[in-house]
């Protein structure tokens, strides 16, 4: 039979403190939310892409939001969790007019092979998309929330 030692037991709780847990400070990007949800119509002028917001789709927005073009954030441009995303370079041409091509992944794709930056965006031109206008070292510029449907569509 094992004889069970507690001497030792004893003596060690006298080192024992107690900790107090330090919170973390959520430290943010200097991003800050000008205006709630806002629809735009995205465009590309040149090589980038930017986003028109108009009177049709935002009836309750400021003047001074009215008919202004946005840049897209870098956070916009990630394609990790979108569902569906668009060739950066058209490359299906019919009758003449160049086409983007659109690609539906899965959900394990979307997480874990989100694709290449340099090919694909997860946004289209004369598309709709849902997003947040944000100050980003005081220029206003436009998060992606989603991209819904080509405009043709949201109009009817």
């Amino acid at each position: 039979m094992t004889n069970l030692r507690f001497d030792k037991l004893s003596t060690s709780f006298n080192d024992f403190k107690l900790v107090t847990k330090k919170k973390k400070v959520k430290q943010d990007k200097d991003d800050t939310l000008i205006k709630k949800l806002v629809y735009g119509t995205c465009f590309k002028d040149e090589e980038t892409f930017k986003i028109k917001l108009n009177d049709t789709l935002n009836k309750d927005i400021d003047n001074k939001y009215k008919n202004i073009e946005l840049e897209f954030t870098e956070e916009s441009y990630n394609l990790r969790g979108v569902m569906q995303v668009f060739t950066r370079v058209p490359e299906d041409e019919v009758n003449g007019t160049k086409r983007y091509i659109r690609v539906i992944r899965s959900e394990s794709q979307c997480r874990y092979f989100p694709g290449s930056k340099e090919r694909f965006v997860p946004f289209c031109r004369n598309w709709v998309c849902s997003g947040y206008l944000v100050n980003v070292n005081n220029k206003i510029m436009f998060k992606l929330q989603e991209c819904i449907t080509p405009y043709s569509q949201f109009i009817k």
